[in-house]
């Protein structure tokens, strides 16, 4: 039986957002122990400084929440300045960027919170994150090339959290991140986003950049195929005031296992994405299909 979801209305406004981002990370050093898991940290070039970058587990498409720190050869922290801006390099000499913006997240005093929202994992080229590092009497810029993986090959995994879809012939990319950094047998807060790509004449070139989507109805229904049945109470995702392209709501997971978030998403009165409910056949299960993120925990 197909599950109902609900509707409200937000207004509609589109910010154009490039792929370049600044930060300045402040505040007091906290003990090493309290910075979290560090997935990279890079030499400054002619410096004896290193950029310390913590997030989860790994660079991985959809958008990742990243703590970002400037450290001196003692790991004492240095009030710095950090530009990020990534660069997918494709086989055949196209390249691209990607969003990159400002979760709305709590990280341990010091690191600067950033969010990058890989649109694919390293296949078929390779991405580059481009830094610039100003403070401390240090003005450097270096590039670093990374691995962006899937998150379904995590050994240890939340699953998949990155979905493409095409509406009216533009692509539009959604992901999501947790509030407090993973999933909970809880009410989880989450934080759905929702970004289109957007092509424009530079020169005698074509530019790819990335608009936060306002006015969608972002719906949810968490379901645990494997035991066939659901979790209740996942209201509907409310624009952020202050973060374009971000959503907040609630998605219930009643134990631990394998989930699917089953999304239908609205821009218009129109299905942006939308997933199904498959009946189960003779002995089978339940499941959603379409536009679903996968996890586990």
């Amino acid at each position: 039986m197909m599950r109902n979801f609900f509707s409200i209305y937000i207004l509609v406004a589109f910010v154009t957002v490039f792929s370049l981002f600044s930060c300045s990370n402040e505040g007091a050093d906290p003990a090493p122990e309290d910075q979290g898991t560090m997935i990279a940290h890079y030499d400054i070039p002619d410096t004896d400084f290193q950029l310390e970058i913590y997030g989860q587990q790994a660079y991985q498409s959809g958008y990742n929440v990243m703590g970002l720190r400037v450290v001196d050869a003692n790991k004492d922290r240095v009030e710095a300045n950090i530009t990020v801006n990534p660069i997918m390099y494709m086989d055949g000499g196209h390249s691209h960027g990607c969003p990159v913006d400002v979760p709305a997240v709590s990280l341990p005093a010091g690191q600067q919170a950033v969010g990058v929202f890989f649109i694919m994992p390293s296949m078929n080229g390779y991405w580059e994150l481009n830094f610039t590092v100003e403070g401390a009497g240090v003005e450097a810029t270096f590039t670093e090339r990374i691995t962006v993986i899937d998150p379904t090959d995590w050994e240890t995994k939340y699953g998949s959290h990155f979905l493409r879809t095409t509406y009216q012939e533009e692509s539009y990319f959604f992901s999501y991140y947790w509030m407090n950094g993973k999933p909970a047998a809880d009410a989880n807060t989450w934080v759905g986003i929702a970004y289109k790509a957007v092509r424009i004449m530079h020169g005698d070139h074509m530019m790819m950049t990335f608009e936060p989507v306002k006015d969608l109805e972002w719906n949810t229904i968490s379901w645990m195929a494997s035991m066939d049945h659901g979790a209740p109470e996942n209201p509907m995702a409310m624009e952020m005031e202050g973060y374009a392209g971000h959503y907040e709501g609630k998605v219930n997971f009643t134990m631990t296992g394998d989930w699917q978030i089953a999304n239908h998403v609205l821009l218009n009165g129109e299905s942006v994405l939308t997933s199904e409910e498959v009946p189960a056949e003779g002995d089978g299960i339940d499941y959603f299909s379409g536009d679903v993120f996968y996890l586990e925990f």
